[in-house]
């Protein structure tokens, strides 16, 4: 199977991460582009960021490739948007006939639909290849794929099926039902992968069976079960072979329209960020996150200028074991954690970030915990909304590891601040002894207090003087 979102034989073991809607990335989606089937593509990508430096820079490649108009992404989704129509709608018609005729192989019928279906793929492998034959991407998945697509369009074997297809469709199309013509002229055969052909050489001996009388007047027989047998048997080992080609090409290239559409995306998201005015880069991947004037990208695609949006800088460099962001409600402290939140995430996915410049560390794993006022809590078993809390952050902690990135906004903030302050403080001492760093927002300044002879916390404080904008914070 062909795979623009992984390297061959790579297996994507990232475990989702939850709680993305809280960071706005279902509007981030929705104000890139409309298309529902797009935003779920985008979607399924983001929320398994890649840990792997390999398999973010391959996924790259294909963006910067698409972006550059070095293929035409958006008819290549549709080509292999019919290319899926096709398979599935084959796949259907099998079905409808199978239950149709009780359970019971009717190879005449099923061969007319194989030949058919078989005839459309092969007639769009051409077509892509006329698409991308004089294209030159630098990818390594797009040229893997051109490669493919040009080997098989220049098969001799697959023209030599299309032409047997053709031969098939025709045949059912001219031909009545009551009446079938037999030729054997040493060149087809009725065995194997033989056909009923409609072609008459002069060489060829003729019959005809059926019902109607033949063309020089004289009635024939109706076929003896030992031709009927062979007939049956014939059609029944081509339209096998037909299904398995099918199968064959589907398996291959189903992928990639699922794939592709992702692209569509990132070209879409990619046109959006030049349209605002803001620097676009490809954060260098190494093995610590240091981001210069990053912008929020929520905040960047829905307010009206994008010169109203402040940048941030944010860093996590190999000796802090967190960062802790201190300041009062509504003073842009979460801001600040979606912005480095979907800049990673982004990153991780091999999509470029709005910032002056960016190296970023992919993290082995993300988990996040976001307490907001938005956010509908369940009833019933669980009896508010901090127990709610404590149970996630225990998931959390149950699974951090090193190499871990822990985002917390906002927890504990319904219970009593000392209470509240002090059991974070635990926590945190916890995520450090597993290795795992971590990006605490909060407003519980007795925390700044207990972590004060912690060097490996790095204190921010929202900026008075600018909204949205975090400064380091002086003891």
């Amino acid at each position: 199977m062909i795979s623009l979102l992984f390297e061959s034989d790579f297996r994507d073991e990232c475990e989702p991460v939850g709680q993305l809607d809280d960071l706005m990335i279902g509007r981030i989606l929705a104000a890139v582009t409309p298309d529902i089937r797009l935003q779920s593509a985008a979607r399924e990508v983001l929320e398994r960021p890649l840990s792997d430096p390999a398999q973010a820079e391959f996924r790259r490649e294909i963006v910067r490739d698409f972006a550059a108009r070095k293929l035409p992404v958006e008819r290549l989704s549709e080509l292999f948007g019919t290319f899926a129509d096709i398979c599935n709608g084959f796949r259907q018609e099998k079905s409808d006939l199978f239950r149709l005729f009780g359970g019971k192989n009717v190879h005449s019928e099923l061969l007319k639909k194989a030949a058919d279906t078989l005839q459309e793929l092969i007639e769009l492998i051409y077509k892509l290849y006329d698409l991308m034959r004089d294209r030159t991407p630098t990818s390594k998945g797009l040229n893997a794929l051109k490669n493919r697509i040009a080997e098989l369009s220049e098969s001799q074997d697959l023209r030599q099926l299309y032409n047997i297809a053709i031969n098939i469709c025709n045949f059912s199309a001219a031909e009545n039902v009551t009446e079938v013509e037999l030729i054997i002229d040493g060149k087809v055969k009725i065995s194997g992968l033989g056909i009923v052909s409609t072609q008459r050489p002069q060489t060829a001996q003729k019959r005809t069976f059926g019902r109607k009388p033949a063309p020089d007047g004289v009635r024939a027989a109706m076929f003896s079960d030992e031709i009927a047998s062979m007939i049956s048997a014939s059609a029944g080992e081509l339209c096998e072979a037909f299904e398995y080609v099918i199968s064959s090409i589907c398996d291959e290239f189903m992928q990639v329209y699922y794939d592709i559409n992702f692209y569509v995306f990132a070209v879409r998201y990619c046109d959006m960020l030049k349209k605002s005015g803001v620097p676009l880069i490809y954060a260098g991947l190494c093995d610590e996150t240091d981001i210069e004037n990053l912008y929020d990208l929520f905040l960047l695609f829905t307010l009206p200028n994008s010169e109203s949006v402040v940048p941030n800088d944010f860093k996590l460099s190999k000796e802090t074991n967190g960062i802790l962001v201190l300041g009062k409600n509504s003073s842009g402290k979460t801001v600040y954690l979606r912005a480095a939140a979907m800049a990673l995430i982004f990153t991780a996915a091999g999509l470029p970030i709005p910032a002056y410049a960016a190296k970023i560390a992919l993290p082995k794993k993300f988990l996040l915990q976001v307490a907001s006022a938005e956010r509908a809590y369940h009833d019933g078993d669980i009896t508010g909304r901090f127990e709610e809390e404590v149970i996630e952050i225990k998931k959390i902690v149950d699974v951090a590891e090193a190499g871990t990135l822990v985002l917390l906004n906002e927890v504990f903030q319904t219970t009593d601040y000392t209470e509240g302050a002090e059991g974070l403080h635990e926590i945190l001492k916890y995520l450090n002894e597993k290795g795992a760093k971590w990006v605490l927002v909060t407003h519980l300044r007795r925390l700044d207090e207990m972590a004060a002879e912690d060097n490996g916390i790095v204190k921010l404080s929202t900026d008075g003087e600018e909204k949205f904008k975090v400064s380091n914070q002086k003891t």
